[in-house]
């Protein structure tokens, strides 16, 4: 993460999270029987994949970890064709799609 945000100390020191490109970060949970995961978002506003919170970077967040719901944060502003996630699993033209709120 320190090569996408070299001026924030923490991206550093942060060894068990990843940027997929520039505006999908994920999270994921290293301990068996971990419910909740604390996390670092960058300076941004960051909207969580599951439940559609925004959360404002930068700064640390613990969010809850449920075992089958990877942390999981969109970029706001993000365009990318994601199934809504109530809609994984299904196939077809029907699924819905999500976006993180403005156009950048």
């Amino acid at each position: 993460m320190f090569l996408n945000y070299p001026g924030e100390a923490a991206t550093y020191t942060v060894d068990d999270q990843y940027l997929l490109g520039d505006d999908v970060l994920v999270a994921p949970v290293l301990r068996p029987g971990q419910t909740r995961r604390r996390l670092y978002l960058p300076a941004a506003r960051w909207q969580h994949y599951w439940t559609g919170q925004l959360h404002s970077g930068p700064g640390w967040v613990t969010i809850p970890a449920p075992l089958h719901h990877i942390p999981l944060f969109l970029r706001e502003g993000l365009s990318l064709k994601l199934p809504a996630p109530q809609d994984l699993g299904t196939l077809g033209e029907g699924a819905r799609v999500i976006q993180t709120g403005p156009w950048r």
